[in-house]
């Protein structure tokens, strides 16, 4: 097996040898020649190890670089224990920075003590590399300049022919990819477009498909097919174009004579021209290209196949991602491949591990045909069952097919990139890898160098993850607002990292008995984790445990065998339930990432860890994530850890951590701070928010308790976070206001204080108790997500529509607040021209929108309240709990609507208005809410005034939420629809939720012909349906929960129900008794993700068990409309005293849980607070008819 090469550490290695704090060392000791001659040794290896990647089919060359790497590591062993000695002398804050100078050199520094001894250490490692270069020159390895190795790909030059039976699953690629080729194009002459997707997903296959369709033939003059690959050489290109033109071979012409040739050949035709398997970046070569080919007559186009997004960004092309086939296209292919069209040795078995291995291909036809390819012909089980149980890499490692494909991937990146990619071996298959998490890994193995001393490690940790996401190794990116957050590996990337990653990188699963070879980074899972004492203490540098199962004493059994391993960069590890760090963690002197458990790993709340005073001589730790831990050790432990720059915090709500170390600011390199809690007590010091001061923070800051300042002047006047221009995310806490010590003037000059740099992408700001906001809000130019979140005095917001890049904004709890003011006149600028996501929560008093410095108490002045026509852009919009809202701009684009305790009013002007404006343009096409897709609406909104007819202009209509209604409320949704029997023909779905009055379905659902899925959710009276169900012909699924008298119809074979739902295909029956049991059970997960942490059966026994199914963003939702309901309605079949006071624990319980979902679980004890159950009288629970 192929080795890793250790481009980074060599290079690494290098540098620091070049510090001046080394050739300070050298003189000191006398070992300035050994020094010299240890860094051009290395030099000359670090020069042929791209001629040994080249050679490593060559057993002998595998065996020099083994050797190699193990000299090459105990040298950088070495090297760091040289820098922690110089910390450890160090006695004033100038000399640690030495530390860093020597890891990351830059300038030069006093020099300090050193023992002797290590200058002999010096003088071995140098006679050890002595021996690699020995070895080196018998085996005649030769320096290469080449930074990325050439791909030799001649044996895979395709050409147009296809043969379409082979092909399963692309017709409908095929069909929009000769609408793009049809497309006319106004601004280009020539336009390019592109297929994109990872090696064997088939893109040459559908170019193949697409040159040789009759619609294609007939529509474009002239045809042309080149195979570039990786050799994008301009004249080669042309010469090959002629030839595919001429259907001959040309002889060697000159450029000049082969252009002339190519513009008499192409001018004034319209052709299409595919360029297969385009790898070449270069924007200055494709402009080259293109001049040559602008002869040709308008909308003639150019088809490319690639692999890389960055590629079709350079050619500046329309991109068309290509899909992975779906499960039963995989099974089909590998069915006709197997057996070759003769189906008739596929018994039940095979058929059944069939699909399990085409499932395995996640969708990839090369992969499919590779495996089918080793099918065909083997009939046995025993034979299937091999190839289903093994690990595809493995299996495919000697065919000359799928991974030579995918290995050309690897073979395109850059020797640092390919330590990286090998890396991410280490992760499980499917998971979902933190783009943050991952540079820390890199980082800490120095995978990661800078090649100025502007430059950051993270900074190139993002280059290089945006790079994987272009060239298809990373999918599935998850986003925030422009900023990468996650992604995952397709199983095929993650079989290619674990073939090229060789004997270093090892991963344990469940199934594995043994350790193979000796790894220097593993990761294992929890039921292999008795396989620690079998790795190799001496060069184990990554340990990975993907595991939190084991008690307290297992837990410090384990510590005792990884404190062996005392040359660990990394160490991931979730702590036991019992929080106990042991003193051994000290010994690992070398650790760069720590991370001692995380939310996103761990089902379990834990309690405070307690750090060991050991965990300070970790001086090289670069990254520390626990969760909130004692202040004492926080205080004593983290302020020494000078070379820190990841520190983050998961707060346990539960034992919160009452305030931040004194000496945080000197932690200099810090660059992700994720929590700063402000201190609550006057007997501990605790570090004021001047702590930020110095620090140049990236990513994001949450920052609590501001209701904790006591001194706004003193305190917060040098948090200087407006020159942090990195941070794109900032929240600010004030949490408990009744007890704070400032006042709301203070409160003001304190947010003051804390204005952010204008490049902060997301503010959320919540508690805060101020009347009014500082104006630096609407300054903040380049923000796209606001959140204000109960700010109960506020009643004055700044201006916020001229915001250019705001793209949603939420609004919740602002009790005070009565009108959102409007601060410039004319409307020159569009009015929010970004805005698309808008909601609108619990604001009692909120009437609407207005001009500023208008009385809108005086009856003169009504004529100025004339608002903005319209929000642009605004697709979905949410008003609920906002009684009074009655004057706000129209919203005609929203695709997802909420009305939940609302006045109609916004609706019904968005209706009317845009019908008027419309009707003075006969041509205008701009008809109101004819995109809506989504509409929710409760009873509370007054539906009998809206327009008749209403419902038929929502055309794009897909699905309509009813809650909380009335029976007479739901008839008159009847009179939405006209007298039309054929309407919505978009509506594929109906949800009706928490209707308790309901006893029938109502007679105009059965007008809804296109209706797809009825959903039918907590609905006690409702037993029958309606006499024209047999008209809903398109009916797929029909859906009850919590509805048990229609559930107990369903169920009896002689109701009329029965047998006016039994031509459903789908009926889904969730019933209240049956499943209550064993309800927490089956969703202890999402529970336990909220905070919950306990099972009662009681506790579900009203509503709860009803939004287990649905999201946790549309959990607070729902509780706060149910619990409205029951407030206005009195007390609820089923609900006991004992089962409202263990309702309001709940709520309580989700309040206090900031962690799941930010501002949106701690609303609820504000919405409780001002909506209170008031029940009075006693409750028979024999009554109850739930």
């Amino acid at each position: 097996m192929a080795q890793q090469i250790p481009y980074a550490v060599t290079s690494n290695l290098i540098r620091r040898l070049a510090s001046t704090d080394f050739i300070e060392f050298g003189q000191n000791y006398d070992v300035t020649e050994e020094l010299e001659e240890l860094k051009r040794t290395i030099e000359s290896i670090n020069d042929v190890l791209l001629d040994a990647d080249h050679k490593q089919d060559q057993i002998r060359v595998r065996n020099w670089i083994m050797h190699f790497k193990e000299v090459l590591h105990r040298a950088d062993d070495l090297l760091d224990d040289l820098a922690i000695e110089f910390m450890k002398h160090s006695l004033d804050e100038e000399r640690e920075k030495v530390v860093t100078k020597i890891l990351y050199p830059i300038s030069s520094s006093n020099l300090i003590d050193f023992p002797i001894q290590m200058a002999e250490e010096i003088k071995t490692t140098r006679e050890s590399f002595d021996a690699v270069v020995k070895g080196m020159y018998n085996l005649n390895l030769c320096p290469r300049s080449t930074v990325v190795k050439q791909i030799d790909s001649g044996w895979r030059e395709t050409c147009s022919f296809v043969s379409e039976t082979d092909i399963i699953g692309r017709d409908d690629s095929k069909k929009e990819i000769i609408g793009l080729l049809r497309q006319p194009h106004e601004k280009q002459k020539v336009s390019v477009i592109a297929i994109v997707g990872l090696g064997g997903l088939g893109k040459t296959a559908l170019a193949q498909l697409v040159y040789n369709d009759l619609e294609v033939q007939n529509f474009f003059e002239m045809k042309m097919w080149v195979c570039v690959s990786d050799n994008f050489n301009v004249k080669t290109i042309l010469k090959k174009i002629l030839e595919s033109i001429t259907d001959g071979q040309r002889q060697d012409q000159s450029l000049e004579k082969l252009q002339k040739e190519l513009h008499k050949s192409l001018s004034g035709k319209k052709y299409l021209l595919v360029l297969d398997d385009i790898w070449n970046e270069s924007h200055k070569k494709w402009v080259e290209l293109k001049s040559y080919l602008m002869c040709g007559a308008q909308d003639s186009k150019i088809l490319v196949t690639t692999r890389s997004e960055i590629v079709t960004k350079t050619m500046t092309s329309t991109s068309y991602p290509l899909k992975s086939l779906t499960e039963e296209e995989s099974w089909s292919l590998l069915k006709n491949i197997a057996f070759e069209d003769d189906f008739k040795g596929v018994n039940q078995n095979l058929e059944s591990m069939g699909k399990e291995i085409a499932k395995k291909c996640r969708g990839v036809p090369l992969a499919v045909k590779t495996l089918g390819g080793l099918l065909r012909g083997q009939n046995k089980e025993s034979e299937w069952e091999d190839v289903l149980r093994g690990d595809f890499w493995k299996i495919c490692e000697e065919q000359e097919d799928i991974m030579p494909i995918l290995r050309l991937s690897y073979l395109n990146l850059s020797p640092e990139m390919r330590q990286c990619f090998a890396y991410c071996s280490l992760y499980p298959k499917d998971w979902i890898i933190f783009k943050d998490e991952l540079i820390q890994l890199w980082m800490a193995q120095g995978y990661l160098q800078c090649s100025t001393d502007k430059q950051h490690m993270e900074d190139i940790g993002n280059q290089f993850v945006r790079m994987f996401l272009m060239n298809s190794f990373f999918q599935e990116a998850r986003s925030e607002y422009g900023e990468i957050i996650s992604f995952k590996m397709h199983d095929l990337m993650h079989d290619l990292a674990m073939l090229v990653a060789g004997n270093d990188y090892c991963y344990l699963d469940n199934k594995a008995a043994k350790v193979e070879g000796r790894p220097m980074h593993v990761s294992l899972e929890s039921e292999a984790i008795h396989l620690l004492d079998s790795l190799n203490a001496s060069r184990l540098r990554t340990l990975i445990v993907w595991s939190d199962s084991y008690t307290e004493q297992e837990y410090l059994e384990y510590f005792s065998v990884i404190s062996n391993f005392k040359y660990l960069r990394v160490l991931k590890m979730l702590p036991s339930s019992f929080c106990i760090l042991p003193d051994s963690v000290g010994k690992l002197k070398h650790l760069r990432y720590l991370d001692l458990g995380h939310p996103f790993y761990s089902s379990r709340t834990l309690g405070q860890i307690s750090l060991p005073k050991s965990l300070s001589n970790l001086i090289l730790l670069q990254t520390l994530k626990f969760v909130a831990c004692e202040e004492k050790s926080f205080s004593e432990v983290v302020s020494k850890l000078v070379n820190l720059r990841c520190l983050e915090i998961t707060d346990d709500e539960d034992d919160p951590l009452s305030g931040m170390a004194v000496g945080l600011g000197k932690l200099c390199s810090l660059q992700f701070l994720s929590t700063f809690v402000v201190g609550d007590s006057q007997e501990i010091k605790y570090g004021t928010l001047n702590e930020l001061k110095n620090l140049n923070l990236r990513g994001e800051l949450k920052i609590k308790h501001l209701d904790r300042v006591r001194d706004v002047a003193v305190e917060s006047h040098d948090v200087n976070l407006k020159e942090k221009k990195f941070l794109h995310s900032l929240t600010l806490d004030w949490f408990d206001t009744k007890h704070g010590e400032i006042c709301n003037s203070d409160s003001k000059q304190l947010l003051e204080n804390l204005q952010p740099h204008h490049n902060l992408k997301i503010l959320e700001v919540n508690y805060y108790p101020g009347v009014v906001f500082p104006n630096w809000l609407s300054l903040l130019t380049n923000v796209v997500s606001i959140t204000l979140y109960e700010l109960t005095n506020c009643h004055r917001l700044p201006p916020l529509e001229r915001l250019p890049s705001l793209k949603s904004l939420v609004i919740k709890s602002l009790y005070e607040l009565e009108y959102i003011y409007l601060y410039e006149d004319g409307f020159a600028v569009t009015f929010f021209p970004s805005l698309e996501s808008l909601t609108l929560f619990d604001s009692p008093k909120l009437k609407g929108w207005c001009w500023r410095g208008v009385d809108i108490n005086n009856s003169k002045n009504s004529h100025n309240l004339s608002l903005p026509p319209l929000f642009p852009l605004l697709s979905q919009l949410e008003i609920i709990q906002c009684p009074k809202l009655t004057c706000m701009p129209a919203f005609p684009n929203v695709e997802v609507l909420d009305l939940i305790y609302c006045s109609a009013e916004p609706f019904i002007a968005t209706l009317n208005t845009m019908v008027s404006t419309c009707s003075h343009d006969s041509s205008s096409s701009a008809a109101p809410l004819t995109m809506l897709q989504q509409l929710g609406i409760s009873d509370s909104v007054n539906i009998k005034a809206f327009p008749k007819g209403w419902m038929q202009k929502l055309t794009s209509l897909d699905s309509l939420e009813i809650k909380l209604c009335e029976s007479e409320t739901l008839e008159e949704f009847a009179n939405g629809f006209k007298d039309d029997t054929n309407c919505l023909t978009s509506l594929r779905q109906i949800t009706i939720n928490l209707c308790e009055n309901l006893k029938a379905l109502p007679d105009w659902i059965c007008n809804l012909s296109s209706l797809q899925h009825i959903s039918i959710l907590d609905c006690p009276k409702l037993a029958s349906l309606t006499e024209g169900m047999s008209r809903l012909t398109n009916l797929k699924i029909f859906e009850v929960n919590y509805s048990s008298l229609l559930i107990k119809e369903c169920r009896t074979e002689t109701s009329a129900v029965s047998r006016q739902i039994a031509y459903i295909p789908q009926i889904i029956l969730n019933d209240y008794e049956a499943s209550t049991g064993d309800l927490f059970e089956r969703n202890a997960s999402k529970w336990s993700a909220i905070g919950l942490g306990w099972r009662s059966r009681s506790c579900a026994e009203i509503l709860l068990e009803t939004l287990l199914a649905i999201s946790l963003g549309e959990f607070f939702k729902s509780l706060c409309v149910t619990w409205t309901a029951m407030a206005a309605r009195g007390r609820p079949a089923g609900a006991t005293n004992e089962l409202l006071e263990r309702m309001t624990q709940v709520l309580e319980t989700l309040a206090h849980n900031q962690e799941a979902e930010p501002a949106e679980y701690r609303g609820l004890s504000s919405f409780t607070r001002h909506n209170p159950l008031k029940f009075e009288g006693k409750f028979d629970p024999e009554g109850a008819q739930r």
